[in-house]
């Protein structure tokens, strides 16, 4: 089951198992280093005599703590990919759409709520830009609905429209993002290319 978004902040704990894998990498290179400069091999052992006290002690610690640094890393999970790589992999390709000035371009998507409480959602879009031109605000595009209240375990469609109005250059190429506030998920990138 699905917790609420309210249940503990993700990111948190995404940074809390970060630095416990970079402490774990650590410990593990320290416990190696410590096996080799203190714990003699064992033919070594055989040819130098009878075992040193102090030696025993120190790997009997050392097994201990090789044991636990193995338990802690087994409950940290594999390691994290980079933000980088997080992005690279979560970003779907951009919808790309050909439009003349005047006519409107309609972008469905879906969204669902995982969460086992209902959840007021709304849409938003990033101002559309183009290599060398202005900025188009993104008041050219609206959404149907423009927010609702979506029940647990529910899924929408919406539909986001983009005017393509005077302000659009000819020949360019205009990238923006459609955004769901309130639920974390990526953005849909759309690409329009202006034809005429």
């Amino acid at each position: 089951m699905t917790t609420s978004p309210g249940a503990g902040p993700s990111s948190l704990r995404s940074l809390l198992a970060g630095a416990v894998a970079g402490n774990l990498r650590l410990v593990s290179r320290l416990n190696a280093l410590v096996w080799e400069r203190v714990i003699p091999p064992p033919a070594a052992a055989a040819r130098s005599g009878p075992p040193d006290p102090l030696a025993a002690v120190l790997e009997a610690q050392l097994r201990s703590f090789s044991a636990a640094v193995e338990l802690l890393g087994d409950l940290a999970g594999p390691p994290r990919r980079s933000r980088r790589e997080e992005t690279d992999v979560s970003l779907p390709a951009p919808v790309r759409h050909d439009a003349a000035r005047g006519q409107s371009v309609t972008i469905p998507f879906g969204v669902e709520n995982q969460y086992d409480q209902p959840m007021d959602i709304a849409f938003a879009a990033d101002p559309l830009v183009a290599r060398g031109q202005p900025a188009v605000p993104a008041d050219v595009v609206s959404f149907d609905p423009k927010g609702v209240t979506l029940p647990a375990g529910s899924h929408l469609v919406v539909r986001a429209t983009i005017r393509v109005t005077e302000r659009f250059a000819v020949g360019a190429t205009y990238s923006t993002a459609l955004r769901v506030r309130e639920i974390s998920t990526p953005p849909i990138r759309v690409e329009l290319v202006i034809t005429r």
